[in-house]
């Protein structure tokens, strides 16, 4: 492996900051990115060491993808400058800075359902649309979901839980619930109202409206319009009414179809109805509401463009696109608004989000209300290459708006190698300075650090197919030897990828836009495709990979290299002697002290996952009785109590040799030598997990047949070897099982 591939990873290796999974999922949750609260805190913190009487430096977030993300910035004294141009999502972003307190909800609520309309209460109206019958004891009770086949005209199923006889869970459709379907069906009232707030009959768009509100069925858009009708009717203080708008957003977002059975927590990322899906009671989605809503963090100050927040920290919410709003940071000058940074999570394509983001913008606050971002109901589809282009322009931007040098940290939640490649792609052609690369597989995400300065160039340094193919390939292989075990195609796409961004294989210049060569301004329409296509090629058997577990896709299966002898150690293994003699240094420590420590020895795309990481503290420690957050080493894992058990166990073994009449030689291994000379058996007694040393010995150290070979273990080991070894295929092809171990393959040319 040369060392100009080796010294390149090296450069840009950060360690992954991790964060805290949220104790609640948010409001729209399913839609928006997973943020672990804390690390945008982390960064800045050792980014920005701030002296004392210093005003809140300026934060740039140019996508606003993530309420979560800019509050938790504003609540550590900063302020922040968000560009929001969904109207959901600003929305979103208000009421996340000033969270609502359940009282507050519970108030709103109760206006709600003490309301009229013709006559009856709302709170009983909207119930009685989804009522039916208990199959136990036939009285009549409220559903809490009916079940639909796609395509269907009724229910096949319903879900409930009777408060009179106690029977629950899910029964057959009957011919009550089927009518009370159909009672709807035939109601265009509401559906022409709900085209309205959208878009006007001769607007150009209202055929893409009509399209999107094929995701409700007409009993959920009558409930929604009932209640959005008394909204427009109800004369509410400003914040009572946000508050109630809150609640039915997420009515909204209950009462559509994409709801998928068995799996309502699936993201859905297209506007297309499942199979079988979930009919949501909109009522009980309102009272559940309240849970989702209700937060007693303390507000920060939000202002709307141009008035800023306070010296103390707060944020600027810009309503409209990151071009617009540098369009008008250009106009206040450069002294207006000093950006010291950019902290950001990068949008991830979302046709179903952004189609229904602009239906509800609609029905809440009117056509008016949409605004340009109604252009997006006419897009279905969201490639990398579109996304590439749109990173790309909104990169650019950048430059122009920080200071030299200034730092910028993008999070790429749910990562995927598409999403990498146009990330990534488009900093490098819009001159960003790749500085730090992290990335975490499980779940999915990856952390980028850019610099605003122009990475250094020379002639002999222009990309041509001759240098991008063998610096990928480098990197992937740099990437194994340094991991010591085969690793999924995510992270070794990525490090191929960080071989193309050190041909600069993305710059303008770069000879793969054949514009630059004519003068003309490069088009990076492609540039994620071929980029791809490269990668795929370098990871094949010609380009020194092994495939195991392989699938038709090549991201199915995990690689490793034809010739591995000189990798590093097993990295699980390094993993698993880590956390023990941090547990040993460390008593009472926390998952969290635990994860960032071995976070900054194992950084960049060296990054444990957290499975790793909870199957180790399972083998080897306890939560303390007085705080179970605390974790300690059991008192049987302590290195004197196992040294203790390691020698006990070759007493055994001498032992057994004797009576069967053989003799044990060395110490470890402990060779049974038969009364010929000959061995027999190899025992290697341990107390860790640690197989990686045992197993991938080329030849015993004796240079002759060591018999049976035999690792022996704590029976408090177990679990964490049988994960090991159905992670690390390599060392599992090593060990004798009853089944065929798994074999590596060719990875395709």
């Amino acid at each position: 492996m040369d060392l100009i591939g080796a010294k390149v990873l090296n450069a840009i290796t950060a360690p992954f900051l991790p964060g805290r999974i949220p104790v609640k999922p948010g409001p729209l949750a399913r839609f928006l990115p997973s943020y672990p609260e804390g690390i945008a805190a982390t960064w800045l913190r050792l980014r920005f060491p701030e002296p004392q009487n210093q005003s809140a430096p300026w934060i740039l977030d140019p996508f606003g993808t993530s309420p979560q993300l800019a509050a938790e910035i504003a609540r550590q004294g900063k302020r922040v400058l968000v560009a929001a141009n969904n109207p959901i999502a600003r929305f979103l972003l208000e009421m996340t800075a000033v969270p609502p307190s359940p009282a507050e909800l519970q108030a709103v609520l109760a206006d709600l359902a003490a309301s009229q309309r013709a006559g009856e209460r709302i709170e009983p109206h909207l119930r009685g649309l989804y009522t039916t019958h208990c199959a136990e004891c036939s009285k009549l009770i409220t559903a809490q979901a009916f079940l639909w086949e796609r395509g269907a005209t009724a229910p096949y199923a319903r879900q409930y839980h009777c408060p009179h006889c106690g029977d629950r869970g899910e029964r057959p459709a009957t011919a009550y619930d089927i009518e009370q379907a159909r009672l709807h069906s035939a109601n265009s009232l509401q559906k022409a109202r709900a085209l309205e707030r959208v878009a006007s009959p001769d607007d150009p768009d209202r055929v893409h409206a009509e399209e999107a509100l094929t995701v409700y069925l007409p009993r959920a858009v009558y409930a929604l319009f009932t209640l959005i009708n008394k909204l427009d009717g109800l004369n509410l203080p400003p914040r009572r009414r946000a508050c109630l708008t809150a609640m039915l957003l997420s009515a909204c977002d209950q009462a559509n179809s994409l709801w998928p059975i068995p799996n309502p927590r699936e993201r859905p990322l297209q506007l297309t109805t499942p199979h079988h899906y979930r009919e949501n009671n909109i009522w009980l989605a309102l009272e559940q509401s309240i849970g989702t809503w209700a937060n007693l963090d303390h507000p920060v100050p939000v202002t709307i463009w141009p008035v800023l927040p306070p010296e103390e920290g707060g944020i600027c919410l810009f309503e409209g696109r990151f071009k617009d709003l540098l369009n008008a940071i250009h106009r206040q000058g450069p002294e207006y608004l000093p950006l010291q940074a950019v902290v950001t999570i990068l949008p991830r394509p979302n046709q179903a989000y952004w189609t229904l983001s602009a239906l509800w913008a609609g029905w809440l606050w009117g056509r008016e209300a949409v605004g340009p971002f109604k252009s997006v109901l006419r897009r279905r589809r969201y490639d990398w290459s579109w996304h590439f282009a749109g990173l790309s322009a909104a990169f650019n931007g950048l430059s122009s708006a920080l200071h030299p040098n200034s730092k910028m940290l993008a999070l790429a939640c749910e990562a995927e190698a598409g999403m990498l490649t146009a990330a990534l792609g488009a900093g490098q052609f819009a001159g960003l300075s790749l500085k730090g690369l992290a990335i975490r597989t499980e779940p999915a995400m990856a952390q980028i650090e850019w610099h605003n300065s122009s990475p250094e160039r020379s002639e002999q340094e222009k990309v041509s197919s001759q240098t991008a193919l063998p610096s990928a390939i480098n990197q992937a292989q740099e990437l194994l030897h340094a991991l010591g075990q085969p690793a999924d195609y995510l992270v070794v796409y990525t490090a191929a990828l960080t071989g193309l961004l050190q041909s600069h294989f993305f710059s303008p210049q770069s000879s793969q836009f054949p514009e630059a060569e004519q003068g003309l301004e490069p088009t990076p329409a492609q540039a994620v495709s071929l980029a791809t296509s490269t990668i795929r090629q370098a990871l094949t058997f010609r380009g020194g990979f092994l495939r195991f577990n392989a699938g038709e896709s090549p991201e199915v299966g995990q690689w490793w290299l034809r010739s591995g002898q000189d990798a590093e150690p097993p990295i699980d293994d390094r993993i698993e002697i880590s956390i023990v003699r941090f547990l040993i240094s460390n008593p009472d420590c926390t998952l969290e002290e635990i994860d960032r420590h071995l976070c900054m020895e194992f950084p960049g795309l060296l990054t444990p996952d957290r499975q790793i990481i909870e199957m180790c503290l399972e083998s080897y420690a306890q939560t303390s009785s007085q705080d179970p957050s605390r974790w300690n080493l059991r008192p049987q894992e302590t290195p004197s109590q196992r040294r203790a058990d390691l020698e006990r166990v070759q007493q055994q073994l001498r032992l057994l040799a004797g009576r069967l009449g053989f003799t044990c030689e060395s110490e470890f291994p402990m060779r049974l030598v038969s009364p010929r000379g000959q061995i027999l058996h190899s025992f290697y007694p341990i107390a860790t997990a640690v197989l990686g040393d045992i197993l991938l010995r080329r030849k015993p150290s004796t240079g002759q047949f060591s018999g049976q070979r035999w690792i022996i273990i704590p029976g408090g080991r177990s679990n964490l070897v049988l994960f090991k070894l159905r992670r690390n295929p390599h060392l599992r092809s090593l060990c004798s099982f009853e089944n065929d171990p798994p074999r590596p393959v060719e990875a395709p040319e």
